[in-house]
């Protein structure tokens, strides 16, 4: 009896295959750290201590950091900045009278931003903040639509865009999302949904606020970061796709998937402040070549500079090799101790271990 139950043991799992069981053993010794050192994962980390703007505020806040070969570029209270990658102020590009800039994409081989913000306005500016033209982004759906976010890649721009109607059968309002296609000039040349992923749990699409799209390194499709409420769930999630790379990486002409991690080639990094927790963070990695995951509440620590805590680390560029993070003056004081008077914050590039 007991040798017939293991004949048919070993039959069930020859049926069911032997990769189920590779994947619960990958689970279970997959360590997962509540404790982490940017070294873990950092190969480099560069910082610029930013100068003071002429004629403006201290930069006590940035986002949105991108560079182009010297020039860096950042949003500061909705105005869009330009500083060499010493931290050299070079120029305001935005003003805020004329644009509350939303976000802006980089056409390096033109030397120009195209900044969009206000009710879907779009500006062109050169590098040094020269107006070259704006327009209004025009959609079949008019005033229902808004976009949140932009990535120019291979001289095309794709935008997440939020679409808000109303059921009056319901007697609700209904939010869509999209991902928009453009050429340079705006032109719109395709549309697709944006759906969540399958990480085998429930698809919910989280509110629209932190959507960002980027580029998968070893395949080149297009996707969407969609962070998530539930940091508990990420390494869970990265295991799923981790064992499901064909199914779920698989976009078709009509959908954009969107995921709760932004993927680099190694590096898997979930990192945003908790919405439903103002004032609190969360920092999760997953390193798919070592099976290892830190799932951190107040972010990796600081052991190149010594600025304690990052509370946010963000792409810097569309493949996710590059993130920034920035700290105060007062943060940095030991390391640059002439930045705590000035008020301006130190940006920090962070190259990540291949």
């Amino acid at each position: 009896m007991k040798k017939g139950f293991l004949v048919l043991l070993f039959f069930v799992l020859a049926i069911s295959g032997w990769h189920g069981y590779e994947r619960w053993q990958k689970e279970q010794q997959t360590a997962e750290h509540l404790t982490g050192s940017l070294s873990d994962i950092a190969e480099e980390v560069v910082a610029i201590p930013l100068q003071q703007p002429a004629g403006a505020a201290p930069i006590t806040t940035a986002r949105d950091i991108r560079k182009d070969g010297n020039d860096l570029f950042l949003i500061s209270r909705n105005t869009l900045y330009h500083f060499d990658r010493q931290g050299k102020f070079i120029s305001q590009v935005t003003r805020p009278e004329d644009i509350q800039v939303a976000g802006y994409v980089i056409d390096a081989l033109r030397r120009q931003v195209i900044v969009l913000g206000n009710e879907n306005d779009i500006h062109y500016y050169t590098y040094e903040g020269k107006l070259l033209k704006k327009k209004k982004l025009k959609s079949e759906v008019g005033e229902r639509r808004k976009v949140m976010s932009a990535l120019l890649y291979n001289g095309k721009i794709f935008t997440t865009e939020q679409e808000t109607r109303q059921d009056k059968k319901q007697g609700k309002t209904i939010l869509s999302n999209h991902v928009a296609e453009y050429d340079l000039e705006f032109t719109q040349t395709g549309e697709r949904r944006l759906v969540a992923a399958e990480t085998g749990r429930e698809r919910l699409l989280p509110p629209s606020y932190g959507l960002r799209l980027g580029i998968h390194p070893d395949s080149g499709r297009l996707y969407a970061y969609a962070p998530t409420a539930r940091p508990d769930l990420l390494l869970r999630d990265s295991l799923y796709l981790v064992n499901h790379t064909e199914e779920t990486m698989e976009n078709n002409a009509e959908t954009v998937l969107a995921y709760p991690l932004r993927m680099g080639s190694r590096y898997w990094i979930a990192s945003c402040p908790d919405p439903f927790s103002p004032g609190e963070n969360y920092t999760f990695c997953f390193d798919s070549i070592r099976n290892e995951a830190w799932n951190l509440k107040d972010g990796f620590e600081d052991d190149f500079y010594a600025t304690g805590k990052i509370a946010r680390l963000a792409p810097m560029d569309a493949e996710n090799k590059t993130y920034t993070f920035c700290q105060s003056g007062e943060a940095v004081r030991k390391a640059f101790p002439g930045q705590a008077e000035s008020a301006n914050v130190v940006v920090f590039i962070v190259k990540l271990k291949a």
